[in-house]
């Protein structure tokens, strides 16, 4: 993973330029955002469900996130969906 590499610096393609600790929380993140909606899809929930359910509290503090929560829920249901991960 991105992890590995030699690299002291993370520049998602949005916000500010981090560091490998910033990087991880982005990764957790993710995979607490594919989970999530892949345990809801999967437990048959519409993506509106998930929304109102799957807050992501822990990351209530970052710069966007009630701008991008929504959003975010929305791609990843798409994604898992158009790639039928969702049994």
């Amino acid at each position: 993973t991105a992890l590995t590499l030699d690299n002291d610096h993370f520049a998602p393609g949005h916000g500010g330029v981090g560091n490998k600790e910033d990087l991880a929380d982005a990764l957790t993140y993710i995979n607490e955002l594919r989970s999530g909606v892949l345990e809801a899809l999967e437990a048959g929930k519409s993506v509106d469900q998930i929304k109102a359910d799957l807050t992501l509290s822990n990351y209530s503090g970052w710069g966007q996130y009630d701008a991008w929560r929504e959003m975010n829920i929305d791609g990843m249901a798409s994604y898992l969906q158009n790639a039928g991960l969702v049994n």
